[in-house]
């Protein structure tokens, strides 16, 4: 398997501008996105037998900080082989 050295400096280029891009995309979310990792569940319990009853609000995580790197170390990775 040669490869020629145009065609492996071409790739190169390509796979450091997609491992700069995600690190970019990545530092930009712990910034200014902190929202996106905080989830709650509000529950009512009420102190009266025939009070009004509330519906529970939930808010989900949009995704976890593990899950957030495993997808960043991907490119990453692939750029420095």
């Amino acid at each position: 398997m040669s490869n020629k050295l145009h065609e492996i400096l071409a790739i190169e280029q390509d796979r450091k501008n997609k491992a700069n891009q995600t690190i970019g995309e990545v530092k930009k979310v712990f910034s200014k996105n902190f929202v996106a990792f905080d989830g709650m569940i509000k529950k009512y319990v009420s102190m009266e037998e025939f009070a009004e009853q509330i519906p529970d609000e939930r808010k989900e995580i949009v995704f976890t900080v593990k899950e957030l790197m495993t997808n960043c170390l991907e490119p990453v990775i692939v750029a420095m082989t």
